[in-house]
């Protein structure tokens, strides 16, 4: 990797040098701007930049829409395909919609916001799941400090949307946390 990396920005040592200070796979969530103000050139930080964007379009592309999500590695997986690195640095919540065998049937944002909060439309939620007609849902949202630990608030809404979309027949599965290279899972928790 770090041949692969040196290529791309044109400068081994100062790939080296990057590594040394960020691990790579934190390099996928700085924008061109953090990766000058970590060393590189504005035009290796382009470079790299949009080489992080070609791989995460291709990613996407590829997706099999018939993929069943049963565990929440598979969907940190499914989630990380569709959002733009870029989405994560604020603060922003998606929902997944499923269906009872689990297959994806849409993946929507529903709230962005700043550094340490978003506003989330419940509204929003409920009408995404009936267009989609979702028997089952994931929530998501990150973490821009990199820290997937889900804070007081995660819980109060996980339990609020749960609480008010049980009546709709349409469960909350899980809420995903998402940090730098890392995930929270309410389900796996026992949440």
């Amino acid at each position: 990797m770090k041949t692969a990396l040196g290529t791309l920005i044109g400068n081994e040592d100062k790939a080296l040098e990057l590594l040394n200070k960020i691990p790579l796979r934190n390099l996928l969530f700085l924008s061109k701007h953090e990766l000058h103000e970590a060393g590189l050139s504005y035009q290796a930080a382009s470079r790299l930049e949009s080489a992080i964007n070609l791989v995460t379009t291709a990613m996407k592309e590829s997706l099999e829409i018939t993929e069943k999500l049963l565990c929440s590695k598979e969907v940190y997986s499914f989630i990380l395909k569709q959002i733009d690195y870029s989405e994560l640095q604020t603060e922003n919540f998606w929902i997944l919609n499923l269906d009872v065998k689990q297959h994806p049937l849409s993946f929507i944002k529903i709230g962005e916001g700043g550094m340490s909060e978003t506003r989330v439309s419940i509204r929003k939620i409920v009408k995404s799941a009936f267009a989609a007609n979702a028997a089952r849902m994931i929530l998501a949202h990150n973490h821009p400090s990199g820290n997937p630990e889900p804070s007081d608030m995660d819980h109060k809404l996980t339990d609020y949307l749960r609480e008010t979309l049980k009546p709709m027949d349409i469960e909350v599965i899980d809420h995903i946390v998402i940090g730098h290279g890392r995930y929270y899972s309410f389900a796996d928790n026992g949440y």
